[in-house]
């Protein structure tokens, strides 16, 4: 029985170890994706992302779809077209940033909920730990109750 149950708390330990070390590499990970999109656009199209996100992903793509009828609709000349070119590269770059920003939100959310579990594990060790020390002393002075109050009474009979 008490060979199950440390076997069963060093699986657990392993587990919150593996769990917390893959928490460790997101959020690394997640560091490294944010500074990597810092690095990959200026920074005034950085901060219009932020704004935007509150917009939300639609108004990027609706002001993709009118960049698109634009170009289709006018024969404008060379310059203009690789302005507009260059208009609609940013705006699917915008747009990208927005899912990489929504990922990274969903995994940080992932990330405290792990720390969560960790918590309530840790929590739950310290816990089982204590009352087994509690048990054990317990045992101990009703064992010592035991000696004193049966045994040894019936040692001094048995000798006398």
């Amino acid at each position: 029985m008490n060979e199950t149950v440390c076997n069963d708390f060093q699986a657990i330990s392993k587990l919150v170890a593996m769990l917390n070390q893959k928490i460790n590499d997101s959020n690394e990970t997640l560091l490294k994706l944010h500074e990597t999109v810092k690095s990959l656009v200026p920074q005034e199209v950085y901060e219009q992302f932020i704004e935007s996100r509150s917009a939300g992903l639609g108004s990027a793509k609706m002001e993709l779809a009118k960049m698109e009828l634009a170009t289709s609709t006018s024969s404008l000349g060379n310059e203009d077209e690789i302005l507009r070119n260059l208009q609609r590269e940013q705006l699917q770059l915008i747009m990208e940033l927005q899912k990489q920003d929504f990922i990274t939100e969903k995994l940080e959310n992932l990330i405290l909920q792990n720390q969560e579990v960790l918590e309530t594990i840790k929590e739950f060790l310290i816990s089982h730990d204590k009352s087994q020390q509690e048990e054990l002393q317990e045992a101990r002075y009703r064992l010592k109750s035991y000696i004193e109050n049966s045994i040894q009474p019936t040692l001094e009979h048995l000798k006398s």
